[in-house]
């Protein structure tokens, strides 16, 4: 069934995302990417545009996306149905933009040169995917996170004083600079892992269902691992919760 996904994914130009705005639904269409190893999705937009806006006012939201691979009228239906999350990603994105630019049949950009203009990248990552096939007359239905442990899993954050939860997805490989808490944040690790280094260059690795209370004023870096890595996140409130050092 990956295969499939993956086939769809690949062959095909433009997603259609569906997202809740301040109006009600609001639907766009956005150049899209996938990820190497997982369902991710990445795109770049305005971040005035109304779907990003929708999406940075309110990561804990869900949005849907649509991909049809047919063509043709008389073509039968081939595609996928996505619900997930999605959020703004920043840091070292060239790679993303060399496979964008290739897809768009443009020669890529060098590292040097400011092709975004102002524009932002974008992941989502799919808790629910629904592939349609017509031809076989089927549907085939994958739930990538267990939605009622994470409920389960929300309640614990908002027990311990961590009533803002979100689901996070950090792409393989990802590095995060020295930085320090400056309010309390906890999460739990639903997919993949992340390796941390603290001040002193002591590691510790929080994998797979394992949670992690982040001390306040300890300097740390992390690195995901070759997998990537989905949270649920848990803080006091929507405000910075850390400062790069």
């Amino acid at each position: 069934m990956y295969n499939k996904i993956r086939e769809i994914i690949d062959n095909t130009y433009l997603a259609s995302i569906a997202t809740n705005t301040d109006r009600g639904i609001w639907v766009s269409d956005v150049i899209h990417i996938s990820d190497d190893i997982n369902q991710a999705l990445y795109w770049v937009s305005d971040p005035e545009a109304k779907h990003s806006q929708a999406i940075d006012k309110n990561i804990s939201a869900e949005i849907a996306i649509s991909i049809t691979l047919s063509k043709e009228p008389a073509d039968k239906k081939l595609g996928v149905q996505m619900q997930g999350f999605a959020h703004q990603i920043e840091g070292d994105t060239y790679d993303l933009i060399y496979k964008l630019w290739e897809k768009r049949g443009l020669i890529p950009p060098s590292k040097e040169e400011d092709v975004l203009q102002g524009d932002k990248w974008y992941v989502f990552y799919p808790t629910l995917i629904e592939i349609f096939d017509e031809d076989k007359e089927e549907k085939q239905k994958i739930e990538l996170l267990d939605r009622k442990n994470i409920k389960k899993l929300q309640q614990k954050l908002d027990d311990d004083g961590r009533p803002y939860s979100f689901l996070w997805y950090d792409r393989p490989n990802y590095e995060y600079s020295e930085h320090q808490h400056i309010k309390p944040v906890s999460f739990y690790v639903l997919k993949g892992s992340v390796t941390f280094t603290l001040e002193d260059g002591s590691k510790f690795k929080i994998s797979e269902s394992e949670r992690c209370d982040e001390i306040i004023g300890t300097k740390h870096s992390a690195k995901v691992s070759d997998v990537g890595c989905v949270y649920l996140t848990g803080q006091i409130d929507t405000k910075d919760t850390f400062v790069n050092i």
